[in-house]
């Protein structure tokens, strides 16, 4: 199955997406994860904006950042791998957020 991809997704919607997921602003707590890949490609999105681009993270890093903003952190990783954000190393300790 076919991933979405985050530009085919209208503005408008993208912004419901985040206010839904997203109780306290983009910035906030994750309230709960879609089940949805379309919805999951905005929350996810959303959430990689706090990583710089092209900068290597330990997993470590990378679990404490997204354990601020929910607490299955682990998947929100394994996810942002999947959903091309971050590209891991092989031998996952280090993650890298593409552009």
């Amino acid at each position: 199955m076919l991933q979405p991809k985050l530009d085919d997704i209208p503005l408008a919607e993208r912004e419901n997406i985040l206010r839904a997921f997203f109780k306290e602003g983009k910035d906030g707590a994750l309230h709960s994860y879609p089940s949805q890949n379309k919805k999951k490609l905005v929350v996810l999105a959303n959430l990689a904006t706090q990583f710089e681009s092209d900068k290597t993270y330990t997993e470590l890093e990378i679990n404490l950042k997204l354990k601020s903003r929910f607490e299955d952190f682990a998947t929100l990783r394994r996810d942002l791998v999947e959903f091309s954000f971050f590209e891991r190393s092989p031998d996952c300790k280090e993650y890298r957020r593409h552009q």
